[in-house]
């Protein structure tokens, strides 16, 4: 009885401890890692801060100046754990890691192990795979495998494994500014290398039995128990997306639809999902007589194996997770902040997996706990009423506002729009995905052991599904009222949510210093807002851009960015609107390119195929596009550049004989088509 009762106080302890504000300092050591070298005086930091707890621990009563030094060691400590996880889940830094084993002029002998198929692209389907043997070495790591479509190749399955002869080939950076950097964004999944298969290239090998494999069989046999229905191919996406996670067959438009109404969430298993099978596995289990304690462990244990089947999705994890750290406190009888249950599981995932941070959904689903924790209390007070139903639409309206306001910097920044139709899209689609869920769970069940009512039950489903569609592809037809375009940076992203939690925060307090405060964060988040676009509007840049057929300069001046170029549709190309988002450009100007233009202080000259390259003034930059029959050595000994600048739709044996000419010459030279784009200094 008295082990029972320390063993209850020193969990108390623990529930009671502040993890949310210290949290923040443990992602902060993972976010500062790549910026730090880790190194012995980190370790040494890290046991000083271990041993300063100790010692300044005892006197924490004393005085408040001892507590102060307490807390700030405390911060000290956990960042130094934040730098320290990332540094054991580092897997590039060891030296077994396939990329210090690759060749670098040939191809390797390579043996993957399939782990999990990505999404289909334009170019081919991918597969995520580990490494195990690297030119007859063992190594580990995660490489992308990418299938083109023309091969029309099997689809593998997870965990088979694949004898390979082929390069390992790193992945290109960004080729203009502010575009999407689909390195950065393979490396922060801890991914540094790709695969191209062919039909010759390649021997499967079977299939690995391990956990992983065993959970994708029963995933599969799960999934092949609807072939009985034949949905359509729409209809079957849903239902693997909502009831296994599985998301990769969702069309394209599809998730544009429901991201333009701010309904993207629905589509991954979550907080929602995992809340409804909760309610499902409640009412069951209560018709089968179990007691409240007991519901919570068996539902525990069967949200868990739910998890492990949806693949360990991250909102599914932190879900169940919280939900398990929930029903552990009511085991023991206890109440605990919801802000620390939150912290607790952010904690444990990122150590875990530090890279999860730079997920997206990640982000936007912890944002969104958050904000139901902290936003929702504003809105609690409107939610009453004495019809359920008129209550329940209510509090759909009042979480869906919490949220939005909480992940509207996300949204912002990564998406660059803010979706106006949200509350529309959820008061319609969530209860819609609530009763599919629930059909969906019934079905699965039927499809086994009553066929006959499956048949017809599935029929039923698949009505909902479609209705549910229809509406939001109609609904997305008015997404022209959403506001696009947005302009954001990280610096924005963050002070725009620090000012949000400042204004509510001093909103709740109801009094004249908190609505001081509301005022003074307000005021500073304006101030802000108006120093980072003026100044940004204000900056100077000047790029030559990766434009394949084309040739296209982006000149950025203060309040105005021009747009040379010899293609019209650039300006509504992606090449312009990447780098919009992420600055404030003021007004867009085109102007028709031709072959001589001033960039700063110097004379940039094209040379396209017509070959010339004759002026009265010699040019100070020299720009090959095209192909044209002419001496280069007469044209560098015409003009002498300080620079010559080869253009992506040079030819590439053209361009080998260009470099050698100049690196004879020692003119510094820049090849768009292999380093992307080019920034004047």
């Amino acid at each position: 009885m008295i082990n029972n009762e320390i063993s209850i106080s020193f969990y108390m302890k623990i529930l009671k401890f502040p993890f949310l504000s210290l949290s923040v300092f443990f992602v902060a050591g993972i976010l500062t890692y790549p910026f730090l070298v880790m190194s012995s005086s980190l370790w040494l930091v890290l046991v000083g801060s271990f041993l300063s707890l100790i010692f300044v621990g005892g006197k924490i009563f004393i005085s408040k100046y001892f507590r102060l030094i307490y807390w700030l060691l405390y911060a000290l400590l956990f960042w130094s754990i934040g730098l320290w996880t990332m540094s054991l889940h580092d897997s590039k830094s060891h030296k077994q890691h396939y990329i210090h084993l690759r060749a670098t002029d040939k191809k390797d002998f390579l043996t993957l192990i399939v782990t999990e198929k990505w999404n289909t692209t334009t170019y081919g389907t991918r597969y995520l795979a580990n490494v195990k043997i690297c030119n007859a070495k063992q190594t580990f790591g995660k490489v992308l495998v990418v299938v083109p479509y023309h091969y029309q190749l099997e689809p593998f399955k997870v965990g088979e494994v694949l004898s390979v002869y082929q390069r390992i080939a790193l992945v290109r950076a960004t080729r203009n500014p502010h575009q999407f950097n689909y390195r950065l964004f393979l490396e922060q999944h801890d991914i540094y290398g790709q695969v191209y298969l062919d039909r010759d290239n390649f021997k499967s090998r079977g299939i690995e039995a391990s956990l992983n494999s065993i959970v994708a069989h029963w995933r599969e046999f799960l999934i092949k128990s609807f072939d009985m229905h034949r949905f359509s191919p729409e209809v079957s996406a849903f239902v693997n997306a909502l009831l296994f996670g599985q998301k990769q067959d969702l069309s394209p438009e599809t998730k544009a639809n429901f991201r333009d109404l701010g309904i993207i969430h629905v589509l991954a298993i979550s907080g929602l999902h995992i809340g409804i099978i909760y309610l499902v596995l409640q009412q069951l289990l209560r018709r089968l007589g179990f007691s409240t304690p007991y519901i919570y462990r068996i539902a525990t244990v069967l949200l868990w194996l739910f998890a492990l089947i949806s693949g360990f999705a991250t909102p599914v994890v932190r879900a169940v997770f919280m939900f398990s750290i929930g029903a552990f406190i009511y085991g023991i009888r206890r109440s605990s902040s919801l802000y620390n249950s939150l912290a607790i599981t952010l904690v444990v995932l990122l150590s875990c997996s530090p890279n999860y941070i730079y997920d997206v959904g990640f982000q936007l689903s912890f944002s969104a706990v958050f904000s139901i924790a902290f936003f929702y209390s504003i809105f609690a007070t409107f939610t009453s009423s004495k019809w359920w139903v008129l209550q329940y639409f209510k509090e759909i309206v009042a979480v869906s506002l919490a949220v939005q306001i909480g992940v509207l910097p996300l949204i912002i920044y990564y998406f660059h729009q803010i979706p106006l139709l949200f509350l529309v899209g959820n008061i319609i689609v969530i209860p819609l995905v609530t009763v599919i869920l629930i059909g969906l769970i019934l079905l699965l069940v039927l499809n086994f052991f009553w066929k006959s009512l499956a048949l017809i039950w599935g029929c039923i489903v698949a009505f909902i599904i479609n209705a549910m569609n229809s509406i939001v592809v109609m609904l997305s037809q008015w997404s022209d009222f959403n506001l696009k375009q947005l302009s954001f940076n990280v610096f924005l992203t963050a002070i725009s949510t620090l000012w949000l939690l400042g204004v509510v925060y001093g909103l709740k307090r109801r009094r004249t210093g908190g609505m001081r405060l509301s005022l003074l964060v307000t005021l500073v988040f304006q101030l802000c807002f108006m120093f980072t676009v003026i100044l940004d509007m204000q900056k100077e840049e000047r790029f030559l851009l990766y434009h394949r057929n084309h040739i296209t300069f982006l000149f950025k001046k203060p309040f105005q960015l021009e747009v040379y170029s010899n293609d019209t549709a650039v300006m509504k190309s992606s090449i312009i609107s990447d780098y919009r988002h992420r600055n404030f450009t003021g007004i867009d100007r085109y102007m028709a390119l031709n072959n001589l233009i001033r960039v700063g202080d110097k004379r940039l000259l094209i040379i396209d195929s017509l070959g010339n390259y004759k002026t009265a003034i010699s040019a100070d930059v020299l720009l090959f596009s095209g192909w044209s029959k002419i001496n280069y050595d007469r044209v560098l000994a015409h003009h002498n550049p300080s620079l010559v600048l080869i253009n992506a739709d040079f030819p590439f044996w053209e361009s080998k004989r260009l470099v050698q000419v100049c690196l004879k010459k020692n003119i510094p030279f820049h090849s768009v088509s292999e380093k992307g784009y080019y920034q004047f200094k």
